[in-house]
């Protein structure tokens, strides 16, 4: 039991990391298309 919980919390740190990579990316990329325009 105590392995899967430690799986299931690298799990969901690995998915929130994740998402703060696409929001920086989607900053990223708006920039860069504001600075075209």
């Amino acid at each position: 039991l105590r392995q899967m919980i430690s799986q299931m919390h690298l799990n969901i740190s690995f998915i929130h990391i994740r998402r703060e990579e696409n929001k920086l990316a989607d900053k990223l990329v708006n920039q860069a298309l504001d600075g075209d325009l």
